[in-house]
């Protein structure tokens, strides 16, 4: 059972695989994230500030035999909700299923259950409302928004209603853009889960792949990067992502299987492995820093390293009561606000993303 990164493929673009990591796929079925609606009908440009799939990526999907599509992210209401419904319509007709929207009627959202070797997963999906995702519960399909009260309901009202030998993976669209680690309140959600029975916690936005961390009976993914994130196609061919987003990570989900984590390499739309390691032996340059830090250690790390790198962007912790909740929430609209002035004015070019490193 494998799990990819972000996908948003543009209309023209072809996706071309080497030999050993179509041997992985031929051996699994797999789920990734759909950052955007399918331009099946080709209706969308690439010319404006919204991202989208090409017409024809079901073909793709076949070919690497995915299953189910995360639609939590902070694109699929680019084009707005005819979009989301006619995308779900196409994955439908093509025998792809999908997880995590809700709406009204759905308080919760759907999940996807899917079987591969006698084994079934259960993949719940979740974003985060600061970058984006569109949470609010009066939109039709809306993003499962990621927050106490929805993680207290998969914990309390869904999950002890399942099967203990289904898996329970919660894919989380989360943290800020080429950031490789996890918001403090992030971190403390996805260990939560993982105290309460879920087995998987992988993370998905931020473009660059992050590390692995083994708790108690689970794993921790914080990011996969892009799988395959079209280059300078996007916002008038000006969206450009750094050196390190070429990189990413896949995952098998099975405990059996000899190798778990795959390192990808993009050269432009070229796929090629670069290395393998299973879970029981996680590299070092996946091994968290912050391995064994209680929550409060791991916000002044965090807080110290976001900071070393001119990160000046609102940190978010459990800890934090409403009234630093709300204001953290009203300095990023700010900043969006600002950013949009800057942009409008030609003084900010918003399509170039900046590595940051380490």
């Amino acid at each position: 059972m494998l799990v990819l990164g972000d996908v948003c493929i543009a209309e023209k673009d072809i996706i071309e695989i080497d030999a050993e990591i179509q041997s992985i796929f031929e051996k699994n079925i797999a789920v990734c994230n759909l950052e955007g609606p399918i331009n099946y009908k080709k209706l969308f440009s690439s010319d404006d500030i919204c991202m989208f799939n090409k017409s024809n990526i079901c073909d793709l999907f076949e070919s690497l035999k995915i299953k189910s599509v995360s639609l939590a992210n902070n694109h699929i209401h680019d084009f707005g909700v005819n979009a989301i419904s006619e995308t779900i319509e196409y994955l439908r007709r093509n025998n792809i299923d999908y997880f995590g929207l809700g709406d009204k009627k759905n308080y919760f959202g759907k999940y996807s259950l899917i079987e591969q070797d006698n084994s079934k997963y259960a993949f719940f999906g979740f974003g985060w409302s600061v970058i984006g995702c569109k949470t609010n519960y009066k939109i039709k399909s809306r993003v499962m928004p990621l927050n106490k009260k929805t993680i207290d309901f998969l914990i309390e009202e869904v999950i002890p209603k399942m099967p203990k030998h289904i898996k329970k993976v919660v894919y989380l669209h989360w943290c800020y853009e080429l950031e490789k680690y996890p918001q403090p309140r992030h971190r403390d959600y996805a260990k939560f889960l993982i105290d309460n029975g879920v087995d998987f916690v992988i993370g998905s936005h931020p473009h660059v792949y992050g590390p692995i961390e083994k708790y108690k009976n689970g794993i921790i993914i914080y990011n996969l990067g892009n799988f395959m994130f079209s280059d300078k196609k996007f916002l008038s061919g000006k969206l450009s992502f750094p050196k390190i987003s070429n990189q990413n990570l896949i995952v098998d989900l099975s405990f059996n299987a000899k190798k778990n984590i795959f390192l990808i390499e993009r050269d432009r739309n070229f796929l090629q492995l670069k290395n393998s390691y299973s879970f029981n032996d996680i590299p070092n340059f996946l091994n968290p820093p912050f391995n064994d830090f209680s929550s409060k250690e791991y916000f002044f790390w965090y807080k110290t390293w976001s900071r070393g790198k001119n990160r000046f962007l609102p940190i978010f912790s459990s800890n934090q009561n409403k009234l630093i909740n709300f204001l953290l929430h009203a300095q990023i609209l700010a900043r969006m606000i600002l950013i949009n002035i800057l942009t409008t004015l030609k003084i900010k070019d918003i399509a170039k993303r900046r590595d940051i490193g380490n």
